[in-house]
């Protein structure tokens, strides 16, 4: 199991940066990052600061969630799994952002965001299900 999340983390790490990287030409100068309830913006970033801000949404955090869950030894080998789980988020958040460019003026689909958080939401509730029971005592001989 370790070795499928290790594995899994890395790809995703390398494609997720691949993809960030090669989509950033599709942005504008001036991102719009945060959006109102009915989809318009209403702050933006520039694209050097956008792309640091990736950096540490999409790389930084989930290699700081693997390496803290890491330090629990019965959930050690879960770290990874969480960390694909912030990874696809981070990723899913990007791809609705360039979805969000592709009109002018930028809008963001409510009912896309609803989708992209319901499912980290639902992967995260798989995740601490399996750490709960990771984190049960040994049944006693």
């Amino acid at each position: 199991m370790i070795v499928w999340g290790r594995s899994l983390f890395l790809a995703l790490l390398l494609l997720g940066t691949l993809f960030v990287a090669v989509t950033m030409r599709d942005l504008p100068p001036l991102v719009a990052t945060n959006f109102n309830g009915a989809g318009a913006p209403h702050a933006w970033m520039s694209q050097d600061r956008y792309l640091a801000w990736m950096a540490g949404f999409g790389i930084l955090l989930p290699m700081g969630v693997v390496g803290v869950i890491s330090l629990r030894e019965r959930v050690a080998r879960l770290g990874w799994w969480l960390g694909c789980v912030t990874l696809g988020f981070a990723l899913g958040i990007h791809y609705l952002i360039l979805l969000a460019h592709r009109t002018r003026p930028p809008h963001l689909s409510t009912p896309a965001l609803l989708a992209v958080g319901g499912v980290f939401l639902a992967a995260l509730a798989v995740w601490a299900a399996a750490a709960t029971r990771a984190m049960r005592p040994p049944p006693q001989a």
